[in-house]
């Protein structure tokens, strides 16, 4: 046959009936992929079996069609098969004899440039899928015996180029839904364009098997094969927690950074830990030391309320393992900071205007734990006492307000980082109404 060499260039594809090659005479439908637009091929058509297959074209410029063949070394210089070829009410014919080759039909100054794969040479074969037993608690390997090999076409200049033939790999894992709270069935698909004999995925969180079935042309021929391992325990863990401080409103609390946790003591925080199916030991880590060198306080209970009550930084943080103790989870730590203690107190107020104003004697405090404060008038009756820095006092004795003058206050206190205080000082009425 008559070798010819071309320029490598690629040509526009008609798309009507005339000026596209067309098969016939197949096994089973032809599956055509785009190709790389680098590569110079028009089409890739993958055949069952190409062989005795027949490619028709209706030619758009002249009855002179030619037909070349070129092979995985480029189309520079080709096989010119023109005299192979039939005309049939004005439609030249090919009869094809090889697959894996490109094939050129040239009409006029128009080329198309078509790869043929010879499927029968890719079948492929699933004898096994097996769990491997070097796994860890990030992945897992499994070990695939049978062929899932790479299949390929070649441009015109000679390239290699792969073809994806979506080989897919099932499985199931948990994932965390932040709306309920929970984990949940998430069903995984990885796909390959080829199948090596060591297949890596990451850990499923649940127990489950490994499906492999392919590829897209077994699909959509209706032939598609797969092949199940045996069940898969899970042996991962995972954990989804938060820290929440409960909100109080004192007026009177010195406030510091809500967006942070911590602040005035006394401060309660609840954790909570939601977990992967593999977890069965739980513990809640409270420690002063950042690197949890030392444990303070342990809490096996996912969920638990803390009161945090010592000046300084507080760490927090949960770990979870499974049931050999071989995978762990450490979460993210939880920094609580309570501030300074500190009291200060007003000289005056302006009781039983009822302006909304100055209506009430508070103290202004940050982590006060106990607090003991007496109020007493000019002849050292006690007229009031307040238990808890967040209460005050509204300017009355025994139902009535109090006449405008000076008043005393004694107060015994003690704060998170331990400071004792005891103070004494006056207390101004101004504008009262009545007289008890």
């Amino acid at each position: 046959m008559k070798r010819t060499a071309f320029i490598s260039t690629l040509l526009l594809i008609c798309t009507s009936a005339s000026g596209k090659v067309i098969f016939t005479d197949t096994s089973k439908s032809v599956v055509i992929l785009d190709a790389d637009k680098s590569s110079g091929i028009s089409q890739v058509c993958i055949l069952w079996d190409p062989l005795n297959a027949k490619m028709t074209y209706r030619p758009i410029n002249t009855q002179n069609i030619r037909w070349y063949r070129f092979s995985a070394d480029g189309a520079a210089y080709t096989e010119e098969l023109t005299r192979d070829a039939t005309i049939v009410d004005d439609v030249s014919e090919l009869t094809i004899t090889e697959g894996d080759c490109g094939y050129i039909v040239e009409d006029g100054n128009i080329r198309e440039y078509i790869w043929v794969v010879d499927y029968r040479k890719y079948i492929p074969r699933f004898t096994s899928i097996d769990i491997m037993a070097d796994n860890d608690c990030n992945s897992v390997n499994l070990d695939f015996a049978g062929n899932a090999s790479a299949m390929t076409y070649h441009g015109i200049t000679g390239r290699s180029y792969n073809i994806d033939r979506d080989f897919i790999l099932k499985f199931d894992t948990l994932q965390y839904d932040e709306l309920s709270d929970t984990y949940s069935v998430k069903h995984i698909e990885h796909r390959y364009a080829s199948v090596e004999s060591s297949i890596k995925v990451k850990a499923p969180l649940c127990d489950t098997e490994f499906r492999l079935s392919g590829d897209r042309f077994l699909e959509a021929w209706n032939m598609t094969e797969s092949i199940v391992s045996p069940r898969y325990t899970a042996s991962a863990v995972e954990a989804h927690t938060y820290a929440e401080q409960l909100s109080r409103y004192n007026s009177n609390e010195q406030k510091v950074d809500d967006t942070v946790l911590g602040g005035s003591a006394p401060v309660e925080i609840e954790f909570e830990a939601t977990v992967s199916d593999a977890v069965i030991f739980t513990e809640w880590q409270i420690s002063s030391d950042p690197e949890f060198e030392s444990i303070d306080i342990r809490h096996n209970d996912r969920s638990f309320i803390h009161t945090f009550n010592d000046e300084g930084f507080t760490y927090a943080r949960f770990v979870a393992g499974n049931s050999d103790g071989t995978c762990d989870y450490f979460s993210p730590v939880y920094e609580i900071s309570i501030g300074a203690s500190d009291i200060k107190c007003p000289n005056a107020f302006s009781p039983g205007n009822n302006d909304g104003v100055n209506d009430e004697w508070k103290v202004s405090y940050r982590s006060i734990l106990n607090f003991d404060c007496r109020i007493f008038n000019r002849w050292g009756i006690e007229i009031a006492r307040l238990k808890n820095p967040a209460d005050g006092w509204d300017g009355r004795y025994k139902g009535k307000n109090v006449p405008s003058g000076v008043y005393y206050y004694i107060i015994d206190a003690e704060g998170a980082d331990g400071k004792v205080y005891h103070l004494k000082g006056d207390i101004n009425i101004i504008k009262s109404k009545s007289i008890y």
